[in-house]
């Protein structure tokens, strides 16, 4: 009864994808493991804690897409020029766009070239080496911005604008997922 109840809240009141609730009921299950080798769950019985999950079509740009978009001339187009840095950051540091959207000048260390950021998902404090691309743009926007980086825009803005960068790009080739 506590598996079905426990999977129902992490898929219909957390809304979890189906990875993220079989990763939880494996946790649960491998603590109830522990304690049950422990001697406080002589009854458990491990059988009915199935885990869950479904192949993902994970969608990304290849190092070479990522350094043709870095070296796009966009000097005309300012706003795309921004968009374009912002994801570049976000590809080269592996973090969401709530996350690099709001990496503050305490967070970086020019001296050991890294920046430590606590992600909004985990809460779990990570520190991450400044990639070249990531150092160039920071030099770009040297004392424009407080932080060094550009001036971040609403998550649905930058959808929007990455669909014209992509373009711009020639990122234009059909990926089918499902």
């Amino acid at each position: 009864a506590f598996y079905t109840q426990y999977r129902k809240f992490l898929t219909n009141e957390k809304q979890f994808a189906t990875n993220t609730v079989g990763k939880h009921l494996r946790k649960v299950k491998t603590f109830l493991l522990e304690a049950q080798a422990n001697g406080h769950l002589p009854n458990f019985n491990p059988r009915p804690f199935k885990s869950v999950e479904e192949k993902t079509d994970a969608i990304y740009l290849s190092d070479a897409e990522l350094k043709h978009l870095f070296h796009l001339d966009l000097s005309k187009n300012t706003k795309l020029e921004r968009v374009r840095d912002l994801f570049i950051v976000g590809a080269r540091t592996g973090l969401r766009f709530s996350d690099y959207s709001d990496i503050q000048a305490k967070d970086i260390d020019l001296k050991n070239e890294e920046m430590t950021i606590t992600p909004k998902k985990t809460q779990d404090p990570i520190v991450i080496p400044l990639n070249d691309d990531v150092k160039a743009i920071m030099k770009r926007y040297e004392g424009k911005t407080s932080n060094s980086l550009p001036e971040t825009l609403s998550n649905q803005k930058m959808n929007d604008y990455l669909k014209e960068l992509g373009k711009l790009a020639g990122f234009e080739e059909p990926i089918e997922t499902s």
